[in-house]
Formats: C-alpha cells, structure tokens, sequence
C-alpha cells in the first residue's frame, strides 16, 4: 500500500512539475509584458497567473487548498479548457455590467460528432499540487468523463413578447430529456499532508485550548452526476479513504496532553469505503426591465436583478474495514441563495449639468457602478475618416472635455452592478452504527474554515466546534469597489451538538463583521475580513478557497 502510494504521488509531482514551467513562461509572456507601465496592466498581469489558461499545456498558478491553518500556500493546476455542460464545471459567475447576465462560454469540442451523429466521448484532466510554508501539501490528480451519448436537440423557451414565436435554444438530447450539461463522470485521486489541525475538544461547549493533531490522508473514487431536467441533477459515488494519524511533536499536542476518551477513535485508523446518493437543484433568473429608451432628460435608475437558488441533499455511508468499531452514517444538506443587484439607465446626466458637492459626488461614484469614466465622449466623425482622423478627433473632444470641466457623464442604456447579496445555510448530522464510535477526526466542525476550507463563524478560530451535528446559517453583501477588490459585510450563526436539538436558534453562536474580497474572473479566491463574536472585540482572519 505505502509503496504504491508513493508511486502515485512521483508521478503526479513530476507531471506537474514539468507542464509548470512551460505554462509559467508562456502566461508571463503573454500577459506580463507591461507589468510595471501602470498598476491596470500589473493587476492584469496578476489575475492571468492566477486565472490565465496557456494554449497546450493550459496551468496557471493557484493558492489555498491545503487545510486552514496551515500557513501560507502556492501551487499549480495544470488542467484543459473546463466544459460547462459538465455538472461538475463551476457555475457562470453572473456579470450585472453584461448585458447577458449569465454569458455562456465557448465549449470547444463538446459537439464533435461521429459518424452516428451524436457527441464523441471526451475526457478532462486535471493535475494539481500546492505546498504551504509549515511543510503542509496536496497533491491531486482529477478527470471528468463526458460519454458521448448525446445528441444535438432544439427546445423551445419562452416568447420574448407577445405575440411572437417561441425562442428555440439548443439543448444535449438523451431519451427522454434535453438539458444544458451532460452526464459526467468524475475520477480522484488525492494525498492531503496536514501538518496542524486545531483541536478543542467534543461538543458545543469546550473550553478555549487549542491542542494540535496532524492528518495524512489518501482518497480516491468515482462520481457521478445526471441531470434529468436543467434545475435537478442526481448523484452517487463511491471512494476509498486512508486516514493517518502522524506523531506531532509540538508541546500542545492532543494525542500527548488528552486522555483516549476525549479522542475516540485514537486506537486506530481504518481504511473507509465511502458512498453516497444524493441530488441537486440549481436555477436562474434574469429581472430584465421595461425601459422606454429614453436618451435625454433627467437620470433614472430601473431596477435590473438576478437571483440564483442552489441546494444540494446528499447521504453517506463510511464503511470501516471489518472488526474496527468505526463506521457511521452521515446526512449533508445545504441550500444558498445569491441574489444580483443591479439597475439601467435611462435619461443622461454629466458633469456640468450639476451643481453642489454631494450631488456631484454621488454621480461621481454612480459612474463608477454603471459603465466607468467618460473614456468615450460622444464625437461626430466623418464616417469616411480613416483611422487617424478618427483618433485625432477624439482627442480633440477629450481635450475640449476637460476646458468645460467634465468630470462625469452618465448616458442612457448603461448598465450598473451594486453588488450581491449571498443567503446560505448548511446543515450535517452524524450517525454511528450499533456498536461503533465516531473517530473525532472525521466528525464536522465549526468556526473558521473546516478542513476541506468551507467557510462557517468567521468569529472564531478555525475548527472551533467539533461534534457529529453541525449546522449554520450566513448572510454576506459583498460590493466591487476596484477591481480585483471588492468590500463586504457578513453574519453568521451557528452551533454543533450531540443531538439535533442542540442545535436550535437558542443556542447559536453568533458573530459578524466586514472585510476584503480578492477576485479572479470574478470569482473570490481570498477574503481578508474583522469579525467579532466570541468577546474581546474585533478579530482578524482570513480564508482561502479551495482550488481543486
């Protein structure tokens, strides 16, 4: 078993070590040549290293991924081109400065066909791996699997309007349904080395002393998701897991101060067949408002949204090896929803038309939501110019702009994004079967990030609150500010128990605060924030989220 481990971790590093340098090279190139001309290009430069896929080789850098607490960590993923019909492909952020909300991207190869006429089977790999500062490190090799038995089918949507046909949208036809994504199987395969993990002990009321244990594990299994309708997608999987509990030498180590009681399951560390059957329901919608077009005149706002309901139930069986007294029985259920605040214009408004310092400067920052600075002035040119005349007579409009004072322009049609409003609530319940225990840890917890980096009281320290039931609920208002920066206030609530009456609303911990997104494409990767909730007033922290 070890010596086949090993084998597989050789090569997955010495894949990763060879696509990282080329891919390294090429985004630096392509991406990074003007790094210090202004901090856009520099910030641009950043994100493509973070975000950026090389053709070929397709790897970019990444962060987090190891559990929290573990220092700072920076690695690789090394991955082809993701195929959104695939179940597993992360959602399309939505873009309120876009006029489709949520843009469908490119799917390059999805509708190749064969000779029969329907999808040729594709295959999508990915090889990630990243190394913290405290010795910490996960290295993952992952595939989806798109069989090709689907066909290219046509549904009808909605009419636009009354009294207009129905629009036709393209759809993946199998049997009975036709949907956006497609079957997908998913393979994995992952060695995790933690070197800390927090311990505070069992239950919703332990005393705040940290103890430390370090966990090695290895996993590895199959997963597969099947949308029968675009809004419900069943799942089912099954995987190998090996956890391992590695001597800590550190003066506060659990397994050295705490007696075996307070750590059940100490005795041994069993190799687990995990399986699991579930589903999920994800929708979308678009608020597009009735605007009347209107170019001048006064400015007015029109309500434009989106919102997206997600929820995921899912039940999981941890089969221990025979005579270990360590299987159990684990219920996950979670539901989110993400609501998009937005507006159109209608009217125009700039800055000569205003008088008076706060009136100017709400205009000032309404420009900044709803199509940013008057880059483009409204300039007459003889269609027949050529470019340079073109050029020349919009410099001499911006020249002109600035004698008059224009500090701001604001026209109709444009669009604004005022953030989002993000509602999520995540419930576990742990069972062990007759005659087993509940190793401590493999139990749930709250506080910070867990293990697997999902993000619950900000307020506390990570892993706080460990026991077989937990629950929570947060409400977070992020705001772009300058991207890729973004502020956000959040709240959140929760315990862990014994029983699920533990875990009424009388009994909730609660914590908020405010903070500091980073974004790549839109997506957080990292949040900087000061919360407060468990006394002593504001703490800092931060979370990482993971890559692979």
């Amino acid at each position: 078993m070890t010596r086949l481990r090993l084998l597989a971790i050789l090569m997955l590093v010495v894949g990763y070590a060879l696509c990282a340098t080329a891919a390294s090279a090429q985004a630096v190139e392509y991406s990074c040549k003007y790094f210090f001309a202004n901090v856009y290009q520099a910030t641009d430069c950043m994100e493509a290293l973070f975000s950026e896929d090389v053709p070929y080789v397709h790897g970019h850098l990444t962060m987090g991924s190891v559990p929290p607490g573990n220092g700072f960590a920076l690695g690789a993923v090394i991955e082809k081109p993701t195929h959104f019909v695939s179940p597993f492909a992360p959602w399309i952020l939505p873009d309120m400065r876009d006029q489709n909300v949520f843009p469908s991207p490119a799917d390059p190869d999805t509708k190749q066909k064969t000779d029969q006429g329907g999808y040729k089977s594709l295959l999508i790999p990915k090889l990630g791996a990243v190394f913290s500062t405290n010795g910490s490190w996960i290295v993952s090799g992952t595939a989806d699997w798109l069989p090709g038995i689907y066909k290219s089918g046509i549904r009808l949507g909605k009419p636009p309007k009354l009294g207009l046909p129905p629009i036709k949208k393209p759809c993946h036809k199998f049997l009975f349904s036709c949907t956006d994504s497609v079957l997908a199987v998913h393979l994995n395969g992952t060695h995790r080395v933690a070197r800390t993990v927090s311990y505070y002990g069992l239950g919703p009321a332990t005393p705040d002393v940290k103890y430390i244990f370090g966990l090695d594990e290895t996993y590895g299994g199959v997963q597969a998701r099947l949308p029968l309708i675009d809004a419900f997608i069943l799942s089912g999987g099954v995987e190998g897991r090996y956890p391992v509990l590695p001597a800590v030498s550190a003066s506060n180590s659990a397994i050295a101060n705490l007696p075996p009681a307070a750590l059940p399951g100490l005795k041994g560390q069993p190799t687990y067949l995990h399986s699991n059957v579930g589903f999920m329901m994800r929708a979308r919608h678009v608020f597009e408002p009735a605007i009347q077009g209107r170019e001048t005149g006064p400015l007015e706002l029109v309500h434009r949204g989106a919102i997206s309901p997600d929820a995921e139930f899912s039940y999981h069986w941890y089969n221990a090896g025979s005579g270990s007294g360590m299987s159990f029985q684990q219920l996950v259920a979670s539901a989110s929803l993400s609501i998009e605040l937005g507006a159109t214009t209608e009217g125009y408004v700039v800055s000569t038309d205003v008088k008076g310092f706060w009136p100017r400067t709400f205009y000032r920052i309404l420009q900044h939501y709803c199509g940013g600075p008057p880059s483009d002035p409204r300039v007459v040119v003889d269609p027949k110019a050529d470019a340079k005349q073109k050029d020349a007579a919009k410099k001499k409009q911006e020249v002109e702009w600035k004698a008059k004072g224009y500090v701001f322009e604001i026209k109709h049609d444009s669009l604004c994004d005022f953030g989002t409003l993000d509602l999520k609530s995540h419930l576990v319940t742990t069972t062990p079967d007759t005659n087993s225990v509940i190793p401590f840890y493999m139990l749930p917890t709250l506080g910070g990030q867990d293990i697997d980096s999902l993000v619950s009281l900000r307020g506390f320290e990570n892993y706080r609150f460990r026991a077989p039931d937990a629950m929570f609920v947060q409400a977070e208002y992020s705001l772009p500010v300058w991207d890729p920066f973004a502020l956000f206030l959040f709240y959140d609530a929760g315990n862990v128990g014994t029983a699920l009456s533990d875990l009424s609303f009388a009994h909730l911990r609660q914590d908020g605060g405010f903070g500091v997104n980073l974004r790549v494409m839109r997506a957080t990767i990292l949040q900087g924030y000061f919360a407060g909730g468990r006394g002593g007033g504001l703490h800092p922290g931060f979370n990482l989220v993971k890559q692979f």
